[in-house]
Parts: C-alpha cells; sequence; structure tokens
C-alpha cells in the first residue's frame, strides 16, 4: 500500500488509487465538521455566561477562564446572600484585575513571606538577587542548611 492511500502494481510501478483514500478524506471532513461544530457550542455557551455575568462593561472582552472565574464568584455571592452573610443592597462587584497584576501581587507577597522567615531564622546576609537552586530556595540558603545538618 502506498502513501496516497492505493496500491503499486508492481509490474508498471503506477499507483492504483481506491477507495480507502477516499474514506480517509470524507472521515476527517466529518471531524473536521463535528469539531466546528462543538467549538461554536463552547463559544455560544460562553457567551451567554459572560452576557449573565452583572456588573461587567458589555465592551470588556473575557477570555474564557476568566468567565469562569467571575461566574464562579458570582455563585460564590449568590450562595452568600441566600445563607444571609452578605447584604444583597451591596450588589455583586466583578473584579476584573488582570492576570498579570493578581500574578504580581502573589509574587510580591511570597517575597514578604520569604523574607519574614529569613529575619526569623539565624540565617544571616543572605542576597535575594543569587540564584535559585532546583528545589526553589536560594542555592545559598539550601547550602547553608545542608551544612547545619550535616555538622549535627
Amino acid at each position: 500500500m502506498c502513501e496516497e492511500g492505493g496500491y503499486f502494481n508492481t509490474t508498471t510501478t503506477e499507483v492504483i488509487t481506491s477507495t480507502p483514500f477516499v474514506r480517509v478524506v470524507k472521515r476527517r471532513n466529518t471531524a473536521n465538521k463535528k469539531e466546528r461544530r462543538r467549538t461554536q457550542s463552547i463559544n455560544s455557551a460562553f457567551s451567554y455566561l459572560r452576557e449573565r455575568i452583572p456588573n461587567v462593561p458589555s465592551d470588556t472582552k473575557l477570555s474564557k477562564i476568566k468567565t469562569l472565574r467571575l461566574a464562579t464568584s458570582y455563585i460564590t455571592y449568590l450562595t452568600q446572600v441566600l445563607e444571609g452573610n452578605q447584604d444583597p443592597a451591596g450588589g455583586f462587584r466583578a473584579e476584573l484585575t488582570s492576570s498579570r497584576k493578581i500574578n504580581a501581587e502573589r509574587r510580591a507577597n511570597m517575597k514578604n513571606e520569604t523574607q519574614i522567615i529569613l529575619t526569623n531564622s539565624d540565617i544571616s546576609a543572605v542576597d535575594p538577587k543569587k540564584t535559585k537552586g532546583r528545589t526553589g530556595w536560594p542555592q545559598d540558603v539550601w547550602n547553608q542548611a545542608v551544612w547545619k545538618e550535616e555538622k549535627q
């Protein structure tokens, strides 16, 4: 059998095409149509969900993950209102901060926590610009911890 889906005629070295190649093409086209319909269905469901989240400007383009996060926070808000833990007069506030800003805040918090841990321990004079090792700890801190364990 050759790459084109046909068969070689050994006496004339010509390719005799057959129906398996046509079947593969039809199968691929059918699969592509199904995938296109599935994608359109998911996209329309996300646009419907975006319309249901309150206090989001209509010109704001939300990613799928942002839409899901806002939807879950809105559901949490509604649950808290039903349980009486949240005042409905305040309304739902959709937080539209970018993920970069959130990640920068997380990194800053982690850096502060690391500095607090380092100041509370007996490790002194740690250069924060030193590279990190495989463990995620600065290499000099890791080395000091290993040396302390070996001395004991």
